[in-house]
Order: C-alpha cells, then sequence, then structure tokens
C-alpha cells in the first residue's frame, strides 16, 4: 500500500455525531476532490474511501452496514495476529478518541488539509443513529452522556497532542473541535 497518494490531498474526517450528515454535504461541495475517512460507524452514514478505527474486532459490524468498500487503517499498530483484518497500521499518541487517532494518521499519510465533520467532541454529543450505544471492545463511548470524567480526559490529551506538533492544517466545523483547530475557510 503506497501513501504516496494521498500526500498534498484533503481528507474530510467523519465522526458519528448527529451533524455529521449536514456537515459533511456542506464541506465535501466545497472540497469534491476529498479523501473521505469515516471513523468506526460513520462509514453507515457516509460513502467513505477509508475506514479508520482503533476497534479491528469490530470492524465486520462497522463495514455490514458501509455505504462503500473503504480500506482499513488502524491505530492499533501492527500485531501479527491482526494482519489480516486492516490494509494500514499506525502508531498514534493515544487517548484522544478515535478522531484523535483519526487526525494523527492522517497527518502521517501526508493530507495538506484535513477537515473534520460529526467529531465536535464536546461530550454528550450522542450519535446519529440516536442515543447511547454500548462500549466498543471495552472502551466507554464518547458520545454517551453523563461521564465528565472521560469528556474532560480526553479534551485535555487532544490539546496536549497538538500542543506536540504542527496541526494548522486541520479545522473542524463545530463543537470543541472547531474551538481547538478553527473552523475550515469554505468556498
Amino acid at each position: 500500500m503506497s501513501i504516496n497518494k494521498y500526500k498534498g490531498r484533503v481528507a474530510i474526517i467523519c465522526g458519528s455525531a448527529p451533524c455529521v450528515k449536514q456537515e459533511f454535504e456542506i464541506v465535501s461541495k466545497a472540497r469534491p476532490d476529498a479523501v473521505i475517512v469515516g471513523i468506526n460507524e460513520a462509514v453507515q452514514i457516509v460513502k467513505c474511501d477509508i475506514l479508520m478505527t482503533y476497534h479491528l474486532l469490530e470492524v465486520g459490524k462497522f463495514l455490514g452496514k458501509s455505504l462503500g468498500n473503504p480500506i482499513i487503517h488502524t491505530s492499533k499498530g501492527f500485531r501479527p495476529e491482526l494482519k489480516d483484518l486492516a490494509d494500514g497500521f499506525w502508531q498514534v499518541k493515544g487517548g484522544a478518541t478515535s478522531a484523535g487517532d483519526a487526525i494523527q494518521i492522517c497527518q502521517q499519510m501526508g493530507f495538506k488539509e484535513i477537515i473534520l465533520v460529526g467529531c465536535p467532541m464536546s461530550g454528550g454529543d450522542e450519535y446519529f443513529y440516536g442515543k447511547g450505544k454500548e462500549n466498543v471492545e471495552g472502551c466507554p463511548r464518547f458520545g454517551n452522556t453523563g461521564n465528565e470524567h472521560l469528556v474532560n480526559r480526553h479534551k485535555a490529551r487532544l490539546k496536549e497532542i497538538v500542543e506536540e506538533g504542527d496541526y494548522t492544517n486541520v479545522s473542524s466545523m463545530s463543537g470543541f473541535t472547531s474551538e481547538l483547530f478553527g473552523k475550515p475557510k469554505l468556498k
């Protein structure tokens, strides 16, 4: 797999918040040649080129209702026993939700611009498919309401990661992530 095909391109990272579809429609019109990256269940509401997930054991469930046939990248890092489950294995600084992982992977892939849609990371944002969701591989779901400690921990970790690198090419359409990265300049 060659990542050179992504260098200099635009990535639209789609999360699972209720705002994903509306934000995606706006951004995809402004960036029609973008590579579409779906985090976990987002591949079920937006046709994605790439599925990014830490949760490799859940890939079958994510792809079962997928609108397309995305290639799979994971932030789990390479493990021989999982080699058949993903096309790309990446090392990231964890602890900032799947959106934080996807941002770091897209940076490593060489995207010139990364725009988050449906990734407000405000905490308790819920999901496009409704309230609540069981934990995935034992990880509490960020979009569920009522866990302020978890929300604050993930936000603090994302801030730390951003302070350690150059993320000036990242923007977001809404929520905490738009406050952290700024909003995209759309025509």
